[in-house]
């Protein structure tokens, strides 16, 4: 968790240094638990509907509450950071927010972060939530891809309009870029399946 918030003050807040929030390392690390969360509820689906696991419709709710839980907490810390620096009125930490919500593109990005990464979601979720554990798990999929698509936008949102003069929203060589770390880390998660064999199905006991 501490290297996490180092890395979004270090990484994403050092971008514009005349900027700061001292709650950005929190909101950075919530935000990056939610994009675990979301990929954790895609692979372990994946792994029930290609037969590696044997996962009963309860366990897979408990994975939609946690991504339920860590959506809630992304917009928490969000909209903390959000009222604290607009209702103080300082120049200097408003004009960020200024930046990315009232001048375009950004502001559709920011209303598509916030639709499809937690209002879609919070809605589904909620839903899924209240009743008994649904035996299909496709809309969870869906809504964690959002969650995945929403977050990878919003970081867009926090780092383009600092280093882009021209508002230029995405371009060959960024979408390039994200492919890259995209093969790095499917590489990554490859390799460590095939040197250390995990445990998926476990024999049931009985209790005694």
């Amino acid at each position: 968790m501490m290297a996490v918030s180092l890395w979004g003050f270090d990484l994403v807040m050092s971008i514009d240094p005349v900027w700061y929030s001292g709650l950005f390392g929190g909101y950075f690390v919530v935000s990056t638990l939610y994009t675990a969360f979301c990929l954790l509820s895609i692979l372990t689906v994946r792994a029930n509907a290609g037969g590696l696991a044997s996962i009963p419709p309860v366990a897979v709710q408990d994975v939609a509450k946690l991504q339920f839980a860590l959506s809630i907490m992304w917009m928490y810390f969000f909209w903390s950071q959000y009222l604290v620096i607009w209702y103080g009125n300082v120049p200097i930490e408003t004009r960020f927010f200024v930046r990315r919500f009232f001048v375009q593109p950004w502001t559709t990005v920011a209303w598509f972060v916030f639709i499809v990464g937690w209002l879609i979601p919070f809605g589904y979720l909620l839903k899924r939530l209240t009743g008994r554990p649904p035996q299909r798990h496709t809309p969870l999929v869906v809504v964690a891809v959002f969650g995945l698509v929403a977050i990878f936008l919003e970081r867009v949102l926090v780092v383009f309009p600092s280093v882009s003069g021209d508002n230029r929203l995405l371009s060959w060589q960024d979408v390039l870029i994200t492919a890259g770390f995209l093969g790095l880390f499917l590489l990554s998660r490859r390799w460590f399946f095939t040197r250390y064999k995990p445990v998926l199905n476990l024999p049931h006991t009985g209790q005694h």
